[in-house]
């Protein structure tokens, strides 16, 4: 299998502050099972195949397998940290120790494990940052089948949760915690809202290379997202580790303390999210009832969610006598 760092040189080369002897046998197999497990499920096999073999890319091409390189690399330290302190053999497991070496403390090991993830996280929310922003450049990726899952998600990437809902932080970690709960939403509490083809119609338009948004369009998206957002994030509260920092953890890990937050806190924050939902939902009925059209938002206006607000002239002419009714 064909990887994006080719060698040990470019590993050293992401990861920097490599002082000792590094061999391909020992390093390319995390490098394999990082690539394998935490880029190709994201971007697809086939546009992961595309880039592998690529000999000769563009320059947009080689931006990206750039910053596919140092999520690749950051990611495969992380994976290598516990192997490397341990030697396996025939006779069992021991710790490596040399005369001109120390093991290094249990802070010291989950620091480094902490800041592989981070540096792991922030390179590979930069590639599908760029990525998304250049689609109409990488076919392959467009007409995957992990493209047109995000891309049915209004909400395709963690850079663009965040601007919703800030908490988030840009991290892939605490993005992939939410997608399925953004795809709930988008089906369960959106839909009685403005309707599926209304729904279709925004989703449609997003997929495209370069979407032209109108004014009012953009306007609906952004309620429409913020709404979202937070309702899914209010749903998942329950069901996440995160501690004060606002960073998924997996566990107490006996060093740092990373307990997550307190049933009180995340039923403040879930109450506070659902408001936020309530109210972004109910301005986005409002804007469509107030700006659909049979030339904007056309799918909500035939639609049986559309219930447009009456103004004074627009009230049917009252009988002499009779009372007037608003």
């Amino acid at each position: 299998m064909a990887t994006l760092i080719k060698n040990i040189a470019e590993l050293k080369s992401v990861i920097g502050g490599i002082q000792k002897d590094m061999s391909d046998a020992n390093f390319m197999p995390f490098v394999k099972s990082a690539e394998t497990r935490f880029i190709m499920p994201i971007i697809s096999e086939e546009f992961y195949d595309e880039l592998t073999a690529l000999s000769n890319p563009t320059t947009k091409q080689a931006r990206l397998i750039d910053l596919l390189k140092q999520a690749s690399g950051h990611y495969a330290n992380m994976l290598s940290t516990i192997k490397m302190v341990l030697s396996r053999g025939d006779i069992g497991l021991m710790q490596n120790k040399t005369g001109n070496s120390v093991a290094i403390t249990k802070w010291q090991y989950v620091a480094d494990i902490k800041d592989s993830r981070e540096k792991a996280d922030a390179a590979l929310e930069a590639a599908l940052k760029y990525l998304h922003k250049n689609k109409a450049d990488f076919q392959t990726f467009l007409s995957s089948d992990e493209y047109k899952a995000s891309a049915n998600l209004l909400i395709p990437t963690a850079t663009m949760l965040t601007e919703f809902l800030p908490v988030v932080d840009n991290s892939q970690i605490f993005y992939l915690r939410l997608a399925n709960y953004i795809a709930k939403q988008q089906k369960y509490y959106i839909v009685p809202l403005i309707g599926k083809e209304q729904l279709e119609a925004f989703k449609t338009k997003a997929r495209q290379a370069s979407p032209n948004w109108t004014e009012k369009e953009q306007e609906a998206m952004d309620l429409l997202c913020h709404a979202i957002a937070n309702r899914a994030f209010a749903e998942a509260i329950p069901f996440l580790n995160i501690n004060l920092d606002m960073r998924v953890v997996s566990e107490t890990d006996g060093v740092l303390n990373e307990d997550d937050l307190s049933a009180d806190r995340k039923t403040g924050m879930q109450r506070a999210c659902l408001e936020q939902a309530e109210k972004f939902s109910n301005m986005l009925v409002k804007f469509l009832n107030k700006n659909a059209s049979a030339t904007e938002f056309q799918s909500f206006y035939s639609s049986i969610f559309y219930k447009p607000t009456l103004g004074l002239r627009d009230l049917p002419p009252v009988e002499p006598g009779a009372p007037l009714v608003l």
